[in-house]
């Protein structure tokens, strides 16, 4: 047989079995369907945990009015909630903190020599470093190291228990996974983001200042230009945007652990698609943000 004949061969194979997977009924579109599908199934998912979060968070408050009963359920609610908040700061600040005051010292760095070409340093090179702080790094920087650190543990926890069953036991004896495993875990990342946030903004700032001051910049005229280029809304935009990371941030880690399965594989497939979610839905809100607060 010849080369030629044996390529007119497979050719024809290979038309035969596309053939027979489309009498099949295999679609083309199957994996983009797929795709869909699993983003509509997450956006209707997310939604419905946002939903169940803040009904729970004002029934556990209203609780404290009520009996011992319920006060007793509210106080171990709020017990949880701090112990959540305190693994939340210890799991973020500190690396949170190194993060963003490298990036206002290489902010400093990378403008310091262009503006004092131009005579500018000491006038825009504080309020420069505050702005870049306060509106982006701080607030994205520390989102996405809560991302690495301790999202992604709120997923591998809640999928650990997801998959051993534990979570249908905790449902079996009459209380909800949402209200024991995921809302004191959502109300201490909204708290706990945001005063990370504050905390790295003046980390930046200082950082800057230590460049600043090696050019010989001294500190009331640094603080004199982030006074005149500073406003309060910059300050206030960036908490905002701390605040919607933190619900994002939780949200996404809890119902991807939620939702695993299949054993310690599925646990770890869970927390690499929560880390690569979080930090997609960071970047994608964090552009929606920067226009509806500053440029509408």
């Amino acid at each position: 047989m010849t080369e030629s004949a044996v390529t007119l061969e497979s050719r024809s194979s290979l038309a035969d079995l596309l053939l027979k997977r489309r009498k099949r009924g295999v679609p083309l579109l199957t994996p983009l369907g797929n795709v869909v599908l699993s983003l509509l199934s997450f956006i209707g998912g997310f939604i419905h945990l946002l939903f169940a979060c803040l009904s729970g968070a004002l029934t556990s408050a209203l609780n404290c009015r009520l009996g011992p009963v319920e006060r007793r359920g509210a106080l171990l609610d709020f017990r949880e909630t701090v112990r959540q908040m305190q693994i939340v700061s210890w799991g973020v600040i500190g690396i949170a903190v190194v993060t963003v005051t490298s990036s206002g010292m290489v902010i400093a760095m990378e403008t310091v020599d262009q503006l004092k070409q131009f005579g500018m340093a000491s006038a825009f090179l504080g309020g420069g470093v505050a702005y870049a702080t306060m509106r982006e790094m701080a607030p994205v920087l520390a989102a996405v190291v809560a991302t690495a650190s301790v999202g992604s543990a709120f997923t591998a926890q809640i999928a650990s228990m997801k998959v051993t069953e534990q979570v249908d036991a905790i449902r079996s004896m009459g209380v909800s996974p949402v209200r024991f495993l995921v809302i004191p875990r959502f109300v201490a990342m909204v708290i706990m983001i945001p005063v990370v946030t504050v905390i790295a903004d003046y980390c930046g700032v200082l950082g800057g200042f230590v460049i600043a001051r090696a050019h010989g910049i001294g500190w009331p005229i640094y603080e004199s230009s982030i006074s005149n280029f500073i406003a309060p809304d910059d300050f206030v935009g960036g908490l905002i945007k701390a605040t919607v990371f933190g619900i994002l941030i939780s949200l996404a880690a809890c119902h991807m652990g939620l939702r695993t399965r299949g054993g310690a594989a599925g646990v770890g497939r869970a927390t690499i698609a929560s880390v690569v979610t979080c930090i997609t839905l960071i970047y994608f809100f964090d552009t929606l943000l920067t226009a509806l607060i500053w440029h509408v």
